[in-house]
């Protein structure tokens, strides 16, 4: 089995275990992207073909051009408690969670070093890394 494939399931199964704690503690989740298809698409307006992460970076909602939701390595899940929107402080608490648990957490990107009690620019992002080591 290919290293790639095995950090799927194991990626998979993490943030299963993520969601239970979750879930366990009272939040609600939802997911947002999850697997980005980089197959390409014909654009109805210029006709060429683009896929769904070309298009997310060509109008700056992704920084990336090769993002890990297209490995199948990352999904965005949208977290609320009683249907609202969350606190910073409970964002930091699970990113916290999520790299105790070895993945990599969006909302320590560019975090303001400043304000260490703000998340980064990408708190719903979760991700697996670990198949590189």
């Amino acid at each position: 089995m290919s290293k790639l494939k095995e950090a799927q399931y194991k990626f998979a199964e993490k943030l299963n275990e993520l969601i239970c704690w979750l879930v366990n503690n009272g939040y609600k989740v939802r997911y947002g992207d999850v697997l980005r298809s980089t197959d390409p698409l014909k654009c109805p307006s210029c006709g060429n073909a683009h896929s769904y992460q070309d298009l997310l970076f060509y109008n700056k909602r992704s920084k990336v051009k090769a993002s890990k939701h297209n490995d199948r390595l990352a999904a965005d899940l949208i977290i609320e408690r009683d249907y609202k929107t969350i606190p910073d402080a409970e964002w930091l608490e699970i990113g916290a969670k999520w790299e105790e648990m070895g993945g990599e957490w969006g909302g320590y990107w560019n975090q303001d070093p400043k304000d260490l009690s703000k998340p980064g620019f990408d708190r719903f992002h979760f991700q697996w890394e670990n198949y590189l080591k």
